[in-house]
């Protein structure tokens, strides 16, 4: 028996924005069981593969968008997915969840979390859909808002595809900056995801 068999995808997407490469993991069903929704699996993420050391600025640090086991069903209140990091404030271990489709499409795209590593070199967006994904060029985005990237992606896409974009940056270190999930949908504890987000 696997995750997959249990509904689960069983699968992480590692996305290396220095290299801007991509590989896909396998989730085993003991992980699945012992590490339960979108923030316990970021933390096993965190805490295995980020030692105490590393400041939350390096590009050591890791961003994982993170669902649930419930994401995609029919049921009110299961939209929720997880954002883990090392958060700017006090450099330690932050979560924070918004709602919305993201992670639902997201396990429809075939993944139960991304995995987010490196600096980029460059301004890149990562396209994820029908368990194909790539890094693209989105220095077509830079300077625009939250609203705005979400009708340029879908302009360049040619759909209505769920985005995940930063919105308010000027800089790496502006802490007004906010996620949002579909222009709409803002991370309840945005400040301990503002910096890693926009340092990325």
């Amino acid at each position: 028996m696997d995750l997959n068999s249990c509904g689960c995808p069983g699968k992480i997407l590692r996305v290396d924005l220095e290299r801007e490469e991509l590989s896909e993991e396998a989730i085993s069903l003991e992980t699945g069981r012992d590490f339960i929704g979108g923030a316990g699996l970021g933390a096993k993420v965190l805490y295995g593969e980020v030692p105490p050391d590393v400041q939350w600025s390096d590009p050591r640090n890791r961003l994982i968008f993170a669902t649930g086991p419930l994401n995609g069903l029919k049921v009110a209140g299961t939209g929720a997915f997880s954002v883990v990091t090392k958060g700017p404030l006090t450099n330690g271990a932050a979560s924070s969840q918004a709602n919305g489709y993201f992670g639902a499409y997201l396990r429809f795209s075939g993944y139960d979390a991304v995995i987010v590593q490196g600096a980029a070199r460059r301004w890149l967006y990562l396209y994820v859909h029908d368990g194909t994904a790539e890094v693209r060029d989105a220095a077509f985005l830079v300077g625009k808002d939250t609203i705005e990237n979400e009708e340029l992606i879908k302009k360049e896409l040619g759909k209505g595809e769920r985005e995940m974009s930063v919105f308010g940056i000027g800089d790496s270190s502006v802490q007004a900056a906010k996620a949002k999930a579909r222009g709409y949908r803002t991370f309840k504890s945005f400040t301990t995801m503002t910096y890693i987000l926009t340092d990325k």
